[in-house]
């Protein structure tokens, strides 16, 4: 937290108070984040394939590995995971006994009924709620081009929809049977 008294702030000029202010917004917008949409869990309860926010990003494990406590008493977990919605690679060395944030994950399977001109497609789920908010997926690179050449062919496509800090991705593609 970022402390600087009435005095300080009046010699500052308009610049500096400009970036005091965006990192102090920055960091309110991060406790928000994570207290919105993740829970915390000590990091010696995280294991492979679990996941975890890195970066203000879901990502899931792919490696972990502990240190024993050493000189300065804590013990190190180093942890290396990849976004789930791009596929980045992150890496970040934690003491076992801090608190790391777990996202709120939801999967949601969908029906494709339609895609529009700019990429959004028209989902309907099992209850017949339609959502027109998502887009073609960019990651993988072509996935977004396969699900719209399945599409267009005529076949019926059910699609996973991933919802996790406020970003909704679709992540999967299977043909329904009629």
């Amino acid at each position: 937290m970022i402390m600087i008294s009435r005095r300080e702030m009046l010699g500052l000029s308009w610049r500096h108070r400009l970036r005091l202010a965006r990192s102090v917004l920055a960091g309110m917008i991060s406790v928000l984040l994570h207290s919105f949409f993740c829970m915390a869990l000590f990091c010696f309860s995280l294991f492979f394939s679990s996941f975890m926010t890195m970066k203000d990003r879901p990502c899931k494990v792919s490696a972990v590995s502990t240190s024993k406590t050493g000189k300065h008493g804590h013990a190190k977990c180093n942890f290396t995971a990849i976004d789930i919605f791009n596929g980045k690679k992150y890496e970040d060395i934690i003491p076992s006994t801090h608190t790391a944030y777990v996202p709120t994950i939801v999967r949601k399977e969908y029906t494709l009924t339609d895609i529009q001109e700019d990429g959004y497609l028209c989902l309907m789920d099992d209850e017949g709620n339609t959502r027109e908010d998502v887009t073609l997926p960019p990651y993988p690179e072509n996935f977004g081009r396969e699900i719209e050449t399945a599409f267009k062919s005529g076949k019926m496509l059910s699609l996973t929809l991933v919802s996790a800090m406020g970003h909704d991705q679709i992540t999967a593609m299977k043909e329904e049977a009629e």
